[in-house]
């Protein structure tokens, strides 16, 4: 195997290394004074060290290599790196570099090598890498740094070079961090499952609405008392979106991978409440957004906007809005985005995910007037599941805004109370304002992992814009949503 990056080459071991090692492990030690010198032993001899590269060399090699010999591109080979787990812990491999010829470090080269191998581990699913250095070893903590590692543990003292106490370091990196220092060009395979996602919900959005003409036909013509009564337009757009649009939806996400988060505590009541403040307070800011921008573009294009679903809502019987608002809607729309779409966004990291889910399920309602609430309420929901790892969770949230949206509010403002309506108004108010407020209060206590696959965040966004599937999912929502504000 060899790995190019620039004037680097890290490659699998030769028989040929081997001279070029036992020169470096007895003759050019000056390494041995960085490189854990409380280790190593200089007077082993040469047939025995001879011995163990020999054998090193003849080794099988493993699928996920844990040793490169770093060269120069043009042949020369230079230095060695290879990786071991921490106190033989599972789970936590680090990685070391020895570049032996002084006049060969301080130009790059490390750098380059020792960011190749990390990208190497990434790429093959590694979650974290580590390295272990000692505090008087400066080079090593500035590459450390220059590849984006934090200090996870350091052991006052505990190391003893030439008589003199150093502290032990144990540095960390994840593909987050490391990926906003170092860059590399994504692999074409990166972003086929943001393609096939987008592709999924263009089958979706398209199902359902060419699925819902001729099941209006059909109605038409077999139950036409059905479909002109308070459940029929529910029960019609309800089939054509949960049977025929998610069935498509699924047929073609059957064979990306779905991951599943991490095991997470249960989330206290506490944590619940703030979440139920938030998806509640985002939502009515959402709207309130929602309403600026539709005004300005009624001023600015000269045609009054109407909102289709408000008419349908305002003369329904309340049991109907409840069963299909309340408790339909919110069990297949958070299966959909929130469990089949969210999992298979996570390998890019829970950011990306729940901003992706959220943009998705903001243009899947294909409405100018539910766009912008579906978008905040959609960021809280996704956030909900990835927090607290339970789907269950999301749909009580998502219930409870369509219950206060859809039948308490409307109520409300329809009894021509004014009390009630102050009140009503006041409890807007204060939902939104305490959204904010833990929001802006919380965002630096979320800790949301970066995802597994080796790319920067400016990668993921190019690579969701270059992929087909989600550009037509875009396109076709934004025609739709042209097409209501129109109609």
């Amino acid at each position: 195997m060899e790995i190019r990056r620039e004037d680097i080459v890290i490659r699998d071991m030769r028989p040929s290394d081997i001279a070029d090692h036992l020169r470096w492990r007895t003759v050019e030690t000056e390494w041995m004074n960085w490189d854990a010198p409380w280790q190593q032993d200089p007077s082993l001899p040469a047939s025995v060290i001879e011995r163990r590269l020999r054998g090193l060399a003849s080794a099988p090699l493993p699928a996920v290599r844990t040793r490169f010999e770093i060269a120069l591109s043009g042949g020369e080979h230079i230095g060695w790196m290879n990786s071991y787990l921490v106190d033989g812990q599972p789970g936590c491999t680090a990685i070391g570099i020895d570049i032996p010829d002084p006049r060969l470090r301080g130009c790059g080269r490390g750098e380059r090598a020792f960011s190749a191998f990390i990208h190497y581990l990434f790429s093959a699913g590694l979650p974290c890498v580590y390295t272990e250095t000692w505090s008087g070893n400066l080079p090593m903590i500035r590459l450390a740094g220059k590849c984006g590692f934090s200090l996870v543990q350091r052991g006052r003292q505990d190391r003893l070079v030439d008589g003199r106490p150093y502290d032990s370091l144990l540095f960390c990196v994840t593909p987050g961090d490391f990926y906003k220092k170092q860059t590399f060009e994504p692999t074409p395979n990166l972003k086929k499952p943001l393609s096939r996602c987008g592709w999924a919900l263009f089958a979706l959005v398209l199902c359902a609405q060419a699925g819902a003409f001729p099941l209006a036909l059909l109605l038409q013509r077999f139950f036409p008392d059905f479909l002109h009564s308070a459940a029929g337009p529910f029960a019609l757009s309800a089939f054509a979106l949960y049977g025929l649009g998610l069935g498509a939806f699924a047929l073609v996400l059957r064979r990306q991978p779905a991951p599943a988060p991490a095991p997470v505590e249960r989330p206290g009541s506490g944590f619940l409440l703030r979440l139920l403040v938030l998806c509640l307070g985002m939502g009515y800011l959402g709207q309130l957004a929602g309403s600026t921008v539709i005004t300005f573009l009624e001023k600015l294009l000269g045609h009054s906007y109407s909102n289709a679903l408000d008419g349908v809502l305002g003369g329904s019987d309340p049991a109907v809005i409840f069963l299909f608002t309340v408790v339909l809607a919110p069990v297949f729309e958070e299966l959909i985005f929130r469990r089949m779409l969210l999992r298979r966004l996570l390998p890019y990291g829970e950011e990306f995910a729940i901003g992706v889910s959220a943009v998705a399920f903001a243009l899947f309602h294909c409405n100018i007037g539910q766009m912008f609430y579906a978008y905040s309420a959609g960021l809280i929901l996704a956030y909900a599941v990835v927090s607290t790892g339970r789907l269950h969770v999301s749909i009580l949230l998502h219930g409870c805004f369509n219950l206060i949206g859809s039948l308490l509010m409307p109520a409300l403002l329809a009894s021509g109370n004014q009390t009630a309506i102050v009140l009503a108004s006041l409890c807007i108010l204060a939902l939104m304002a305490g959204s904010v407020l833990i929001f802006t209060h919380g965002r630096g206590h979320m800790h949301l992992q970066s995802g597994s696959l080796p790319l920067s965040d400016g990668q993921k966004r190019r690579l969701l814009a270059r992929a087909p599937g989600a550009v037509a999912f875009l396109l076709l929502c934004l025609g739709l949503t042209v097409w209501t504000f129109y109609r």
